[in-house]
């Protein structure tokens, strides 16, 4: 292949080496910024300059030498390609903005990014995150209506229209506030209520009771058809009620829980025990009224205070409540002896 011919203007900048004068000011400040002054660059008001520590040549103004705001371009590119392949990445070349490079992602897509972002690590491909957005929203049902960098717009089979945190589409964790409430809406009828607006804390709502009073209650309880009004008679001390004695049993330990509740049921959830917990019901004794059975729980209580368990311990396993009123296993024969004398109207004889 024959090279074209150099033009004058590169003849001459090729031929200048031999009799360039350096300027002693900007051999003083290489030396002082760690580099050897070389010569002129073809690029106007630029010097080309040897890094000491590398070797390699750079191309920079003198001023940037002068504050030390230089950089080995050849050096930083090795840096790049080596985190890049680190990360699973296959380097190209420069990327669009400076400081950035081209890469081609696991994907198979190429994308511009920046040094910064592979040394975090804060990277991702925008193709596969739409389509990620995509799918989420097509599992559920929604159409997507448009789409920025921090929210996703989108309509549900209802046809309500929804704004949601990209975060929160790509995790699969969103709903359409307009359907839930229909949701909650028909549970609140169909035990009697009427719902009211949503509460601070997640699981609740705010609810009309038919005695005219409002109160905030558990959506589960709601569900359950388990509620109470504290300020009328119609309150659950005056509904049915049952003192239980459960064994709890998780991995390789074992206690007793004693306690008083109008659903049994929902007070066994309301502990926050873990999932692999196993709960047995040892013994139930009913009652006309809850604060007849709250009576009778705080007398066994009293009769056996001296062996209750650390509270402090099981607070590991009652996540939420239930950790004050646990006794151990040894116990058992003892406090089911007191509630078959209670059932049978005679007086226990403890031991």
């Amino acid at each position: 292949m024959t090279l074209a011919p150099a033009s004058k203007k590169q003849e001459q900048f090729l031929n200048s080496d031999a009799t360039i004068t350096l300027n002693p000011k900007h051999v003083i400040e290489a030396t002082t910024a760690g580099l050897e002054l070389v010569g002129d660059s073809e690029k106007r008001g630029c010097k080309r300059y040897k890094v000491v520590s590398c070797g390699h040549e750079i191309i920079t103004q003198p001023s940037h030498v002068r504050r030390n705001h230089w950089s080995c371009t050849t050096c930083d590119t090795n840096k790049v390609v080596q985190l890049g392949a680190k990360l699973g990445l296959e380097y190209l070349g420069p990327g669009i903005r400076s400081g950035s490079g081209l890469y081609k992602l696991p994907c198979g897509h190429v994308k511009s990014k920046s040094y910064q972002q592979l040394r975090k690590e804060s990277f991702s491909c925008d193709s596969c995150a739409e389509k990620t957005v995509s799918d989420s929203l097509n599992s559920k049902g929604f159409s997507l209506l448009s789409k920025n960098k921090s929210q996703t717009v989108a309509m549900c089979t209802a046809g309500h229209v929804s704004r949601f945190n990209n975060g929160a589409v790509v995790r699969c964790s969103f709903e359409c506030k307009s359907c839930v409430r229909s949701v909650w809406e028909q549970q609140a009828l169909s035990a009697g209520l009427v719902y009211l607006s949503s509460a601070k804390s997640g699981n609740r709502g705010l609810y009309k009771l038919p005695c005219g009073c409002s109160k905030e209650l558990r959506r589960d309880h709601v569900r359950e058809n388990v509620w109470c009004c504290d300020n009328c008679d119609d309150t659950r001390f005056n509904r049915p009620g049952v003192v239980y004695l459960l064994q709890i049993t998780v991995e390789s330990l074992h206690w007793l829980k004693l306690g008083f509740s109008n659903n049994l049921k929902t007070r066994i959830s309301s502990y926050g025990l873990p999932s692999d917990a196993h709960i047995s019901v040892l013994t139930v004794l009913d009652f006309e009224t809850c604060r007849e059975a709250l009576l009778y729980e705080k007398q066994i209580h009293s009769t056996f205070k001296s062996k209750r368990l650390n509270p402090a311990a099981l607070r590991k396993y009652h996540t939420v409540s239930g950790h004050t009123e646990c006794y151990p296993t040894s116990l058992t024969e003892s406090i089911i002896r007191e509630f078959n004398a209670k059932r049978t109207g005679d007086t226990c004889t403890r031991q």
